[in-house]
């Protein structure tokens, strides 16, 4: 089998990966982006006459119906979940993924791993049909401090992720990285859990650690926040802190 990439990409952090293969002259052979709204990265790779297309939920019939087989399949920052027969198009798949897993698996991993008070880092995994619990070719951990909010450390591990991808890719598409499996306790959430633990009634914020760590975990201001319920009446809420 060939050693050509099938990318599947989105959003600022995909676009400048997508970058870096191209400036590296990787064999991209096809380019999936998640929506319409990708078009810096439709722009950058038709510019290199590289077939790209906009995901859709007829993918998993029409992709492998084209009959194509690929060396990698490389996940930079798309949302979608990927089905078998998508993924089975591919001799390896990797995933780039914003915790140190087996810790915050699924969504909000910034958001989580402050909740959860546990190490934050970045993954570079081999995708599977478990989500998020593929072995992993290379791990970096990333410290933090309070009060770090949960917007800034979310930068910071894609920052992180983006980086480690272009210190190991070359390694790891030479096989010179074998992967493992996952070692530890695993925690996944969801973003349906995420929002319900954005939104808390008055009587459940008991003490001020307590408050501060949830505040600060889910301060994604000027958009999301968390939310205080008051007698029915809902308060955005942020924090202000200051060393002295």
């Amino acid at each position: 089998m060939k050693n050509n990439l099938l990318v599947f990409a989105s959003k600022k952090g995909g676009l400048n990966l997508v970058e870096y293969l191209l400036s590296i002259n990787a064999p991209l052979a096809r380019v999936i982006v998640a929506s319409h709204s990708d078009t810096g990265i439709i722009k950058a790779v038709s510019s290199r006459e590289v077939p790209v297309s906009v995901y859709d939920r007829d993918l998993t019939l029409w992709l492998p119906a084209e009959g194509h087989s690929y060396g990698w399949l490389l996940n930079l920052w798309s949302p979608h979940i990927l089905k078998p027969s998508v993924l089975a198009l591919a001799n390896h798949r990797l995933n780039i993924h914003p915790s140190l897993a087996p810790y915050c698996r699924g969504n909000d991993n910034a958001a989580w791993t402050l909740r959860k008070n546990v190490p934050a880092g970045v993954s570079l995994m081999e995708m599977g049909e478990n989500i998020d619990g593929g072995d992993i070719y290379i791990q970096r951990e990333v410290p933090y401090l309070f009060p770090v909010r949960g917007k800034e450390l979310n930068a910071r591990l894609i920052n992180e992720a983006n980086n480690l991808f272009q210190d190991n890719w070359p390694s790891i598409y030479a096989k010179d990285l074998i992967p493992y499996p996952q070692n530890g306790t695993a925690s996944y959430h969801t973003r349906s859990e995420t929002e319900q633990d954005r939104v808390r009634d008055f009587s459940e914020v008991t003490t001020i650690g307590n408050c501060l760590q949830w505040v600060l975990a889910h301060d994604f201001s000027p958009g999301t926040t968390a939310e205080l319920d008051s007698n029915g009446k809902k308060f955005k809420v942020t924090v202000s802190l200051e060393e002295i």
